[in-house]
């Protein structure tokens, strides 16, 4: 089988397992991932897991210290920041896509 040209994650977050938006980057340079998709998760009560909180960002804790997961803010912050410009200067043009 070829190798692909291109590597796309299609399902990732930022702010998960304490890995902020460099990270993120990081660890898509060393698995060969070339895009990803960054999802958001908003917590309700009735999905509420307690093994899941250390995972989330702990800045969006409830007062009683619940996670409501990782908001879409949460995603904008990240692709405005200096960590994500080498990625959004990247030539995408093979994969049809625009990286705003």
């Amino acid at each position: 089988m070829a190798k692909p040209s291109r590597i796309v994650d299609v399902h990732q977050h930022v702010n998960w397992h304490g890995r902020d938006d460099r990270g993120l980057v990081a660890n898509m340079d060393e698995c060969g991932i070339d895009q990803a998709v960054l999802l958001n998760w908003d917590v309700t009560d009735i999905e509420h897991y307690h093994a899941y909180e250390g995972a989330f960002n702990p800045a969006r804790a409830t007062p009683e210290g619940r996670s409501r997961g990782l908001p879409l803010s949460d995603i904008v912050e990240a692709v405005r920041k200096p960590a994500m410009a080498l990625w959004r200067s990247r030539d995408w043009s093979d994969l049809g896509t625009q990286v705003a």
